[in-house]
C-alpha cells in the first residue's frame, strides 16, 4: 500500500503535471504545465489557416444532402451536378461533393436568401434513366 507522504508526492506532481504550480504549496506562481507542452507539440506549420473559401454545412439524409452555404448572392453561385457528384461554383471558389447515391438534376434545387445559399440534391429513382453527362440545377 501506498504511504500518504507517498501518496501525497505522486498526486502533487500529477497536479502541476496539468495545472502547473499556481496555486500550489511550495510551487511557484508558474501558470501552464501539461497545456504548455502540449502547445510546443503544435508548429504553426502544421495547421492550414490558408482556406478562405464560403462556409459550407453538409447534411447527409438517406435519400437528400443538402448543403447550406454561407456568404453568397443569387447571382453568385453554380451547380453542376453529373452522376453522383456536385460541383459549387461560388464566386472565385469550387469545391465538389461526393453523394452515396446518383443525383436527380429535375428534382434537385438551389435557392439563396439573405446571404445564405441551400443546395438539395435529390435521390435519383432507380427507375429513371439518369446520365452521367453534366447539367446545372435550376435556382428558386
Amino acid at each position: 500500500m501506498i504511504d500518504d507522504d507517498e501518496f501525497q508526492k505522486i498526486f502533487r506532481k500529477m497536479m502541476e503535471q496539468f495545472f502547473g504550480t499556481f496555486g500550489m504549496p511550495d510551487g511557484g506562481n508558474r501558470i501552464g504545465g501539461f497545456w504548455e507542452n502540449q502547445a510546443e507539440d503544435l508548429h504553426e506549420s502544421e495547421m492550414d489557416l490558408t482556406y478562405e473559401g464560403p462556409h459550407i454545412e453538409r447534411i447527409d439524409l438517406d435519400d437528400l444532402v443538402i448543403l447550406v452555404i454561407g456568404g453568397c448572392a443569387n447571382d453568385d453561385i453554380t451547380v453542376k451536378v453529373s452522376g453522383s457528384k456536385a460541383t459549387l461554383n461560388l464566386g472565385s471558389s469550387t469545391t465538389e461533393h461526393e453523394t452515396h447515391f446518383q443525383i436527380d438534376p429535375d428534382e434537385s434545387v438551389v435557392s439563396c436568401r439573405n446571404g445564405v445559399a441551400e443546395v438539395k440534391l435529390v435521390k435519383a429513382d432507380e427507375r429513371s434513366s439518369i446520365t452521367n453527362e453534366e447539367r446545372v440545377l435550376r435556382n428558386e
